[in-house]
């Protein structure tokens, strides 16, 4: 399993319009987006626009693809706009997980 992280910063007063594009994100682009497991957002309890965001591919080649597809592209250069701040990407592999 390969794994992204992402954080970013909403722009004040957009935090509902980020986790909208998510919601927008699973219901266009995740049915047509192959090898992707999952994704889950996280909204620091303190900082309410602070987010992180977590996606689970069946592979790095899976991710690579998604993340070029100009549907995906599109849905990016709209959380950027909502955002302060260019996301900061992490990539992970799995090393162990209870499930």
């Amino acid at each position: 399993m390969f794994i992204t992280v992402f954080t970013f910063e909403a722009r004040p007063g957009n935090e509902e319009a980020v986790i909208n594009l998510f919601k927008e994100w699973q219901r266009d682009l995740m049915p047509v987006s192959r090898g992707v497991l999952a994704s889950e957002v996280l909204r620091d309890a303190k900082n309410p626009r602070h987010f992180v965001s977590i996606a689970r591919f069946e592979s790095e080649a899976a991710l690579r693809a998604v993340a070029g597809s100009s549907a995906q592209d599109a849905w990016y250069r709209k959380l950027v706009a909502l955002s302060l701040d260019e996301p900061v990407f992490t990539d992970y592999e799995l090393a162990w997980s209870t499930q």
